[in-house]
């Protein structure tokens, strides 16, 4: 008889016997032989599982069995017997021999690499020893199994997915520091950033404290102050609410005056003092007079642009010096000249051109008498009403030079009267420049600035100052 060992469950083995006669000689095993099999110590058999032959490869009395164990006869921690159930040798019945026994995991194996506590594993082939090995194949390990967290990776507790798996969401606040790249997302705040952010694509919310410098382009909204820009402003979009401080030079392209829009205009005209083009010649102006004694005259509005003077403004200074001189840095080219000192010169404007051999330029105003002031005013009055036709009481009505195409900023005339307040009828009263345009302003939330130009004689603005809808 043969001990086959413990069996895994559902497995299959090889084994051979010998049948002899009582001489001792080996002898065919006859009389249709079967192999039944006993489980443990009951009297229930099966014939399901050893398949047998005899005089195996032609050797008289070697019998060979295939044992298979698959069938639901077969069971884990039990113990089985092979029987010959049929049979005979040389005549001679041989029923009841018993030609091998085993178990199916019964003999205390605990486990091993394809079966733990009887449970068999399944893998795809040298898995699980090659993780075995590559997990206790260390010749001094650094940790032990309690090294592990017992969570899911990527989730609260749990290991971190980093490399091409890092699709996971953290959701806990990470306090060690990041010295590599982030390809992801960040929801949340970021106590700081130290160096360079190479780019951000996308919305940033807002930012909370000092930027301290930003190179390259802003796409979107800045709200609050800026400290300082350093380089060129590309482009404008929309009006620029104020601008605190001086506007130290608009670089080559100038201002195109169709793009300022009236309060943006309003806030930074007579805070600007444009020094010109970046780049090109040093160019000197100086405005005499014409009255024959050659005089300089300062306090002139020098505005330079292009050679129709209509689209783009390249340079401005808001008065000549005490020689009557502006300078400029200009390209070679044509340009336009416009000069400003209302109430006391005139001045034609004219185009002139930039060249190596013409940078120094003369130009000449006219003087306005105000000898009788009463040729270059007159009276301007009205009554300030809203939609409903009620009067406008206590509100004050003034006068000023709209901006920036007019430049009337400072009236010489010594007896003009540019405020007054409505009295009790809404009724006002002024005295202003004739001939020039002019913007009427109410004190009175609601009501809209009108531009007029007033001739001689009285004008009544009764229709004109009406509620802003």
């Amino acid at each position: 008889m043969a001990h086959l060992g413990d069996l895994l469950e559902d497995q299959s083995i090889d084994f051979t016997f010998t049948t002899i006669t009582a001489e001792g000689v080996p002898f065919t095993l006859a009389g249709s032989p079967v192999l039944s099999v006993y489980k443990s110590n009951s009297v229930t058999q099966t014939t399901t599982g050893p398949t047998l032959s005899v005089d195996f490869d032609g050797v008289t009395g070697l019998n060979h069995v295939r044992m298979a164990t698959t069938d639901a006869f077969y069971v884990v921690a039990t113990d089985y017997s092979v029987v010959i159930t049929t049979g005979t040798v040389n005549s001679v019945s041989v029923v009841g021999y018993v030609v091998a026994q085993f178990s199916i995991e019964n003999r205390n194996t605990k486990a091993n690499l394809v079966s733990i506590l009887g449970t068999a594993l399944t893998e795809t082939t040298g898995l699980i020893a090659a993780g075995f090995k590559k997990f206790f194949n260390v010749a001094t390990p650094t940790g032990t199994i309690n090294s592990i967290p017992g969570a899911v990776a990527g989730a609260a507790g749990g290991l971190f997915i980093a490399g091409a798996n890092a699709a996971t969401s953290v959701t806990t606040a990470l306090t060690t520091n990041i010295t590599g790249n982030i390809t992801g997302n960040l929801s949340g705040s970021v106590g700081s950033v130290t160096g360079a952010v190479g780019s951000v694509t996308g919305a940033v919310g807002s930012v909370t404290g000092a930027v301290g410098s930003v190179t390259g382009n802003v796409g979107g909204n800045v709200t609050g102050s800026v400290g300082s820009v350093t380089g060129a402003v590309g482009s404008v979009t929309g009006a620029v609410g104020s601008v605190t401080g001086a506007v130290g030079s608009v670089g080559t392209g100038g201002i195109a005056a169709a793009s300022l829009a009236t309060a943006a205009v309003t806030k930074i005209w007579d805070a600007a003092n444009f020094s010109g083009i970046s780049t090109g010649r040093t160019v000197t102006i100086t405005v005499k007079d014409t009255d024959g004694a050659g005089a300089a005259i300062d306090s002139v509005r020098v505005e330079i642009w292009d050679s129709a003077g209509t689209t783009t403004m390249y340079a401005i200074d808001l008065a000549t010096d005490a020689s009557g001189q502006s300078t400029f840095t200009l390209a070679d080219g044509t340009y336009m000249h416009k000069l400003y000192k209302p109430g006391s010169y005139t001045f034609t404007d004219a185009t002139f051109t930039v060249s190596a051999v013409a940078t120094t330029f003369e130009w000449y105003g006219t003087p306005v008498s105000t000898s009788a002031p009463s040729a270059v005013t007159t009276a301007l009055s009205g009554y300030a009403v809203d939609a409903a036709g009620s009067v406008a009481v206590g509100v004050q009505i003034s006068v000023r030079s709209p901006v920036p195409n007019l430049h009337n900023t400072t009236n010489i005339v010594t007896d003009l009267k540019t405020t007054d307040t409505t009295d009790s009828n809404g009724y006002f009263s002024l005295t202003v420049m004739r001939n020039e345009p002019l913007l009427v302003t109410c004190s009175a939330m609601g009501l809209e600035d009108y531009p007029i130009t007033c001739t001689a004689g009285t004008a009544d603005l009764s229709t004109l100052i009406t509620p802003k809808y």
